[in-house]
This record gives C-alpha cells, sequence and structure tokens, in this order.
C-alpha cells in the first residue's frame, strides 16, 4: 500500500493520525511504500472507526501479499 492511498482511506493526514493516535509527523516519516505491520494497523484503524476501505485498496493489497 502507498502511504497515500492510506491517507485517501481517511481522507486527510490529520484524521489517519487521529484514527491512529500517532502525530502527523509520524506519517510524514512513512516511506511512499508502507510496511506490512503498518497497512495491517492502518486497515485495523478503518475497521475501528467504520472508515470504508475503496475495493482498489483491498485488490491492490491482495496482489502485493500474493507475489
Amino acid at each position: 500500500m502507498k502511504k497515500e492511498d492510506a491517507i485517501s482511506i481517511f481522507g486527510s493526514v490529520t484524521q489517519l493520525a487521529g484514527a491512529m493516535g500517532i502525530s502527523r509527523q509520524a506519517i510524514y516519516m512513512w516511506p511512499e511504500i508502507i510496511t506490512g505491520a503498518v497497512q495491517d494497523r492502518v486497515l485495523g484503524a478503518a475497521v475501528r472507526n467504520d472508515v470504508s476501505v475503496p475495493p482498489i485498496i483491498i485488490s491492490e493489497i491482495q496482489k502485493s501479499k500474493a507475489t
């Protein structure tokens, strides 16, 4: 998952940071392609906050895990 995909799920860096309980600065420090552990945290935050994840992002995650 790209960092921009994670941000787009929540609409802004501020909303993503709030949902994950981290600072905005921490998100800015992420690499452009985030690790599996961070992906899991982003998806977990989406589930906890009842935020829908676009199917295209789910598809991309599944493809990356299959390779």
